[in-house]
C-alpha cells in the first residue's frame, strides 16, 4: 500500500497506467453513489440505499489499496473510521441472539411465560437493526472515501466546486419543478407537501437542511475581488486592468438559486436552523477572515478598527435578518399559525418514557416504529405512523442508548479540534473552514427538531462537504501553514 505524504499529488508524471485507471474507477464510483441517493428521493428505498452503499464502498476499498491514506489524513481517516465502527458493531451485538447468562431485552423474556421458545436479542426488532445500519454506514463511507479521493487541495477546490453547481442545479430543477409542475417530484409524482419545494428528497425538512449546507458551500467559493473586478470592466472596459471571465458569475448565481429554493422549502426549524448558521458563516469570516493577500473566497481581511469589525458584524447579523424576513415569509406564516401544534412535541413524552426504560442497552437503529406504539400517548391521536422521534439525539438516545452519546461526543470533540486546526493553520482556506463550521450548526440545531441526518441522501451529502474540509484543514499542516 503506498502511503502519499504531504498532500502530495496522487497523479504525479509516471505513475502507473493501472493506478490511473483504478483511481479514475474510484473517482466514478463515488460519483455514481451520489448519483444514486440523489435521484432516488435521498436513497429512502432499500434497493438504492444498498446500491449506493455497495459503489461507495467500491470506491473506498480500491482507493485504499491502490493509494492508501495521505499522512495528513491519517487521524481524521481512522477517528472516523473507529466511530463507525463502534456503531456498527454494537448494532450486529443487539440483532444477534444473546447466550443465556446474560441479559436480553425484557420483550423476548415475555414470550417465555407464553410457552413461547425463541432466541433472545438485545433489541425487540432485530432485523429492522441489520437494514438500519446500511443508512448508518453510508455517511461513514462516503466521508471515509472523500478523504482518499480528494486527497490535495487542487482536488479538494474542483470537487467543492462541482459540489455547489450540483448542488445549485439541483436547486434550479426543484424551482422550476415546483413551479410549474407541482404535483411531481423528481421523475415521479408527488404524494405529499404540494404547497411546499422538497425536490430531490420526499420531506420538505430534508429538503431545508440540503440547501442550507450547499448554499454556505456555494458562499464559502465567492471571490469578490474577481467579481467586483468583472462589474467594473462590464460598465468600463477600459477602465479594468485585467479582462476577468464570466464565470465568476455562477458562483453567486448558484448562490441565489439555492437561496430561493430553501425559502421555498416552507420548512421552519430548517429555514431557522439555516439562518443561524448563514449568520455564524458571516460573523466568522469577518471576526477571523483569510489574509487579503490570498485574494478568494467571500471575504478578504484587513487591518480593522475594532468599531468598524463591530460595525460589519451588525450589518451581517442585519441583512440575515432582512433577507430570511423577506423571502422566508411562508414559513414565518406556519410557524405563526401552528406554534407549537405540532404532533412532534405530543409525541415527545412518550419517547421520553421509551429512553428511560432502555437507558444502558437501546433498543437498536430501525426499531423505533415497531417499539413506539406501546408508549404513544393516546391523546394525540391516531393520525400518522412514527417511524422516527423527529429528533436524532432522542432517536439515537433510544437506539444505542448511553454509547450513542459516547459517539456524539468523541465525534464533536475530533471536528472541534480539526476545524480550529483549520482556522489557525490554513488562514487562506478559512471561508471553506466557516462553511463546514456553519454547517454543523445547521445540521445540529434541525437535529433537534427533524431527522434530515437520518435521510442516507442528506448524510451523504454532507458527510462529502465535511471530508473535503476536514482534507483542508489538515493538509500539509506539519510543513508549512497557508
Amino acid at each position: 500500500m503506498q502511503a502519499i505524504r504531504g498532500g502530495a499529488s496522487a497523479q504525479e508524471d509516471g505513475q502507473p497506467l493501472l493506478e490511473r485507471v483504478l483511481r479514475t474507477a474510484s473517482l466514478c464510483l463515488f460519483i455514481l453513489s451520489m448519483i444514486v441517493t440523489l435521484l432516488t428521493h435521498g436513497g429512502v428505498y432499500p434497493a438504492a440505499i444498498s446500491v449506493a452503499l455497495l459503489l461507495m464502498l467500491a470506491s473506498l476499498v480500491i482507493t485504499y489499496f491502490t493509494q492508501g491514506v495521505s499522512y495528513s489524513s491519517q487521524r481524521s481517516f481512522y477517528v472516523i473510521l473507529g466511530l463507525w465502527a463502534v456503531l456498527f458493531l454494537y448494532g450486529l451485538v443487539q440483532a444477534v441472539p444473546m447466550p443465556s447468562f446474560m441479559p436480553a431485552h425484557p420483550a423476548w423474556d415475555t414470550l417465555s411465560s407464553f410457552g413461547i421458545v425463541a432466541d433472545r436479542y438485545l433489541s425487540p426488532s432485530p432485523f429492522h437493526v441489520l437494514s438500519a445500519l446500511l443508512t448508518i454506514s453510508l455517511p461513514f463511507a462516503t466521508a471515509l472515501a472523500a478523504l482518499l479521493v480528494f486527497r490535495t487541495d487542487h482536488d479538494v477546490d474542483r470537487a467543492l466546486r462541482v459540489f455547489g453547481l450540483a448542488g445549485g442545479v439541483l436547486a434550479a430543477f426543484a424551482l422550476v419543478q415546483f413551479l410549474l409542475f407541482p404535483k411531481s417530484l423528481m421523475f415521479g409524482e408527488k404524494l405529499f407537501y404540494h404547497d411546499s419545494l422538497t425536490a430531490p428528497f420526499v420531506n420538505r425538512n430534508t429538503a431545508a437542511t440540503f440547501y442550507g449546507v450547499t448554499l454556505v458551500a456555494l458562499l464559502c467559493q465567492i471571490r469578490l475581488k474577481d467579481l467586483w473586478a468583472f462589474i467594473r470592466h462590464t460598465i468600463d472596459p477600459g477602465r479594468g486592468r485585467r479582462r476577468v471571465k464570466t464565470s465568476v458569475l455562477w458562483v453567486p448565481l448558484a448562490s441565489f438559486v439555492t437561496f430561493l429554493a430553501l425559502m421555498m422549502t416552507n420548512s421552519r426549524a430548517g429555514i431557522a436552523s439555516c439562518a443561524v448558521g448563514l449568520a455564524v458563516f458571516l460573523v466568522g469570516i469577518l471576526l477571523v477572515p483569510a489574509p487579503s493577500q490570498a485574494g478568494s473566497g467571500l471575504i478578504s481581511s484587513r487591518e480593522t478598527k475594532r468599531q468598524r469589525r463591530v460595525f460589519q458584524v451588525t450589518g451581517a447579523m442585519l441583512l440575515v435578518i432582512i433577507a430570511f424576513s423577506v423571502f422566508a415569509g411562508r414559513a414565518l406564516l406556519r410557524a405563526e399559525v401552528q406554534g407549537l401544534e405540532d404532533g412532534r412535541f405530543c409525541i415527545l413524552p412518550g419517547t421520553l418514557r421509551a429512553i428511560a426504560d432502555n437507558v444502558w442497552t437501546g433498543i437498536g437503529p430501525g426499531a423505533f416504529p415497531a417499539y413506539f406504539p406501546a408508549y404513544r400517548d393516546p391523546a394525540c391521536g391516531l393520525y400518522g405512523f412514527w417511524e422516527l422521534a423527529h429528533n436524532v439525539y432522542l432517536d439515537g438516545f433510544l437506539a444505542f442508548g448511553l454509547i450513542f452519546w459516547v459517539v456524539v461526543a468523541g465525534a464533536s470533540v475530533f471536528m472541534i479540534i480539526r476545524l480550529a486546526q483549520g482556522l489557525r493553520q490554513r488562514r487562506s482556506r478559512r471561508p471553506v473552514v466557516w462553511a463546514a463550521i456553519a454547517s454543523c450548526f445547521i445540521v445540529g440545531l434541525h437535529s433537534g427538531f427533524d431527522f434530515s441526518v437520518q435521510i442516507p441522501g442528506f448524510s451523504a451529502w454532507w458527510a462529502f462537504f465535511l471530508g473535503l474540509v476536514l482534507t483542508i484543514c489538515t493538509n500539509r499542516s506539519k510543513y508549512r501553514k497557508s
